[in-house]
């Protein structure tokens, strides 16, 4: 979601220029389309915790804040944030390296862009407005359990309404929760009776 073009030949970190001055945000939903996407996933130095300088030539004499990266707790959600993604995308990485993509839901007006993984067993929705939906059918139904909502605690930054179910059970649903300026990560699970694939 960023590469040298943005961030070295022009000024355009992602978390300096993300829509309605919700770089930090924009940043977690970037994160979240990344590390979710089918390949092998990258993200340019610092996207991790929003850095927002631009990469210089002259970086190093520019010298970055790097504690802040831990003191901030802003950048501190961020960082657990993709910590989390790298979690999920290690816990099952050949098929979301490999598997299938699928755009089941994009709604410009709503700012809402769905994508699903490996025959659906993952669920990416990603909220790029300031509304928060609650029952949104983005197009994907099953038994549902939420691994990752930038609405939690943990991650939630700019302080939007809870807009999860929870992460502690699955849901056989057929819309979704979603938090203002921010990304749900959903997997299907096997009933009880089948094997998981």
């Amino acid at each position: 979601t960023e590469s040298h073009d943005e961030v070295g030949n022009t000024d355009d970190r992602i978390a300096k220029r993300g829509r309605d001055g919700k770089g930090w945000e924009m940043n977690q939903i970037s994160l979240a389309g990344t590390l979710m996407s089918r390949g092998t996933p990258m993200f340019f130095m610092g996207q991790e915790a929003a850095e927002s300088t631009q990469f210089h030539i002259d970086w190093w004499d520019d010298r970055l804040p790097l504690t802040t990266y831990e003191t901030d707790t802003g950048r501190r959600k961020i960082l657990d944030w993709a910590k989390k993604m790298n979690e999920i995308r290690a816990n099952d990485l050949t098929a979301l390296a490999t598997g299938n993509s699928w755009v089941t839901h994009i709604h410009n007006n709503n700012r809402i862009a769905t994508f699903t993984r490996a025959d659906a067993k993952y669920a990416v929705v990603m909220n790029f407005g300031p509304t928060t939906y609650s029952n949104y059918d983005v197009g994907i139904s099953g038994n549902y359990i939420e691994l990752a909502n930038t609405s939690w605690p943990q991650y939630n930054i700019g302080g939007v309404p809870w807009a999860s179910r929870g992460g502690e059970q699955a849901f056989n649903l057929n819309n979704v929760h979603i938090p203002a300026y921010g990304a749900v990560i959903l997997m299907k699970e096997a009933p009880a009776n089948q094997a998981p694939t």
